[in-house]
């Protein structure tokens, strides 16, 4: 297990980093006396593997010897839909087993314009994810732009639930553009009781997709099964 206060985010899922595919689908209710819902697939996300590492603390700093710190990089690949439909919405929320166990920082949150960020980030003596914001006069390395130091955050993202064992990520439609398909960053700063091993989760999505039928806007619920996780600490 790696152990840091400086991380680099994962900007991309490689091959060799996929954790699952799944599906998200709408539900409709088929024909017959004995009518039971559907299953209509409308679009799917890949997970990557999750990115762990424990947060390095001084001995002296208070409840260190009851607390231990991790970050836990969640990436997954929103799959870009096919015909005349878009994202309206989307969430990834993720449920923690234990109780004990809370989120004490998420990133991303409160993004409300295009921001660039350097891909390394670090733990603030607070316990807080801290990333430096690329001004446009500096995103030239050696007068050529490049992307591999950086990433672009696109609006709106929102996170929620700091301090509880359920929290989750909304991305939202933006001045009439709706949430685009692609590579996603989700990061939690996670508080766990010293000398746990492994942690066990729930970890979900779901979104509204708007489908253009005859000229008018439909929107549909779509959502993924939810998925137990365990992440292996040591």
């Amino acid at each position: 297990m790696a152990q840091s206060n400086e991380f680099i985010l994962q900007d991309k899922i490689n091959s060799d980093q996929v954790w699952k595919t799944v599906d998200l689908y709408s539900e409709e209710k088929s024909l017959g006396s004995e009518a039971s819902l559907q299953r209509i697939m409308e679009g799917s996300v890949t997970i990557g593997n999750p990115v762990i590492c424990s947060i390095l603390r001084n001995q002296g700093e208070t409840g260190a010897t009851f607390w231990d710190y991790y970050i836990v990089s969640l990436p997954f690949t929103l799959h870009r839909l096919d015909g005349n439909r878009y994202y309206k919405f989307s969430i990834f929320q993720v449920t923690l087993d234990n109780p004990i166990i809370t989120a004490t920082d998420l990133f991303p949150q409160d993004i409300t314009t295009e921001t660039k960020i350097e891909k390394r980030f670090s733990i603030s003596p607070k316990l807080q994810i801290s990333f430096n914001k690329i001004a446009k006069g500096d995103m030239k390395i050696g007068g050529i732009e490049s992307s591999k130091e950086y990433i672009t955050l696109a609006p709106l993202i929102t996170a929620f639930g700091r301090g509880q064992r359920q929290f989750y990520w909304e991305y939202k439609e933006f001045r009439e553009q709706p949430v685009l398909p692609g590579d996603k960053q989700a990061v939690a700063l996670l508080r766990i009781p010293h000398g746990t091993t492994k942690i066990s989760a729930q970890i979900s999505y779901k979104a509204v997709v708007i489908v253009t039928l005859f000229g008018m806007c439909v929107n549909k619920d779509v959502k993924s099964d939810t998925l137990p996780v365990t992440w292996v600490l040591m």
